[in-house]
């Protein structure tokens, strides 16, 4: 995942890159994608450039974290895992309006990047899912590249599925691998055994549960697979932060009484703090987390709305009073 142009230096924008990463629990999933980026930060770093990963679980979490540390802002690769991501992206969440905000902001991820700074560079994202479904469709579609260490499930449905994307054969190595890792029980399928042996020239009885996560499927956006060998060595990321989960809950104002006191603090705050100057939403949402509030995106941007009237007709009587 890194272009020509970035190397060349006549990348002259932010090259955004998605990944999925599908399997089951204990498969491998964030011990390859944090070699994956070490692969790639080597890269980067032996062509002079800077690199950092980023490790979270909650989309808010991770950009907040940007948002309070701007001069990582000022490297030239960012790699974000969200880990176990059907928490945060679950496909059916985004039945709430909360939800598909976060959607939206994820479409305009670049946008928000080069926003706060970081204008020309690589921006890769990668999800870890159990099944490819828990995922939203907006973050699947958004992905050129899905990696499959396991089959997801034992449910008839999704083997269709998962065959019908990869392949018959690529489905019983799948198949294979899943029944090695989990059960220890070595394949008798002549085609696996083939692959195996005159592909990957191991020796699948060699192999204990730990050793066959090296292995995986890689699905292309026009359609084409691969089956890979990951390697054996561990690899770790050097430039890495985890971002912690907020535990806290977002106070969210239901009735008109915490209405009336969310506008009533954040309109203090204008006043005080910027003589008089209207904040936009994003430099809202700083000042609401410095004291205390946290919105989620629709409800803040009608809080915005609702109190730029305010403050208008509070300055009105201001200026006309004697």
């Amino acid at each position: 995942m890194i272009p020509r142009e970035f190397l060349d230096n006549s990348l002259d924008s932010v090259y955004p890159a998605t990944i999925v990463n599908v399997g089951l629990r204990w498969s491998g999933k964030t011990t390859l994608t944090r070699k994956i980026a070490a692969i790639i930060e080597e890269k980067v770093v032996n062509a002079g450039k800077n690199f950092i990963y980023v490790e979270g679980r909650r989309q808010s979490d991770v950009l907040n974290y940007f948002d309070e540390n701007p001069d990582e802002l000022r490297n030239d690769y960012i790699f974000i895992l969200y880990e176990d991501a059907g928490r945060g992206f679950h496909s059916r969440e985004l039945l709430y309006a909360s939800q598909r905000e976060q959607e939206k902001d994820f479409l305009e991820l670049r946008h928000w990047f080069e926003d706060h700074g970081f204008r020309k560079g690589v921006l890769t994202v990668v999800f870890n899912i159990q099944r490819l479904e828990i995922l939203g469709k907006t973050y699947r579609s958004e992905s050129p590249v899905v990696i499959f260490k396991t089959l997801p499930s034992t449910d008839p449905r999704d083997r269709r599925v998962y065959s019908r994307m990869l392949g018959r054969t690529r489905w019983k190595f799948l198949r294979a691998l899943t029944a090695m890792m989990f059960f220890g029980t070595m394949t008798r399928d002549p085609e696996v055994l083939d692959i195996f042996v005159n592909k990957l020239k191991t020796d699948p009885s060699s192999l204990d549960r730990n050793k066959v996560k090296r292995y995986g499927v890689v699905l292309y956006a026009d359609g084409t697979s691969k089956i890979i060998d990951f390697g054996p060595e561990l690899k770790q990321p050097k430039n890495t932060v985890i971002v912690k989960q907020s535990n806290d809950t977002p106070w969210i104002p239901k009735t008109p009484e915490e209405r009336v006191i969310a506008l009533y603090w954040l309109l203090l705050g204008w006043y005080a703090a910027k003589d008089h100057y209207i904040f936009q939403v994003d430099e809202l949402r700083k000042y609401a987390r410095t004291i205390g509030l946290k919105f989620r995106n629709q409800q803040l941007s009608n809080i915005h709305e609702e109190a730029k009237e305010l403050a208008s007709k509070a300055t009105s009587l201001i200026l006309a009073s004697p």
